[in-house]
């Protein structure tokens, strides 16, 4: 199937989404502490504790807008890369390659380098690997 890669991408980022939305508080995610009795760190608007500072700082950077700004910015790039079957320099009318990139590889990197995080993913496929 030619745009597997982006289905396999497409429901990656819904996942995200839909985990990130459901997560959405009222506001932006910090971090305060540590506390006076307990030495641990909070997260808010989650309440969470932690007893590492970075672990915190962590955690409340990616916070559900973050994420949310993130899976639409990707979506954007997979948008920006889909198949075609008219690649500047190919020698035969049906090669296929990414319109955006002109190569004749397909998927083109850039897919390849958005579905690395999903590399142990069971629907990842291996000839994707970088």
């Amino acid at each position: 199937m030619i745009d597997e890669v982006i289905a396999f991408l497409r429901a990656r980022l819904d996942e995200v989404e839909a985990a990130a939305s459901a997560a959405r508080t009222s506001g932006q995610w910090w971090v305060d502490g540590p506390a006076e009795q307990s030495g641990l760190w909070w997260v808010y608007d989650t309440g969470a504790k932690f007893e590492s500072e970075d672990v915190a700082r962590h955690i409340a950077r990616h916070d559900p807008t973050y994420v949310l700004d993130n899976v639409a910015t990707m979506r954007l790039i997979v948008d920006e890369h889909s198949p075609t079957s008219r690649v500047v320099g190919a020698s035969e009318p049906e090669a296929l390659g990414c319109r955006t990139c002109r190569t004749r590889e397909w998927p083109c990197r850039t897919l390849r380098i958005l579905a690395r995080p999903w590399c142990d993913h069971p629907e990842f496929d291996h000839t994707w690997r970088l």
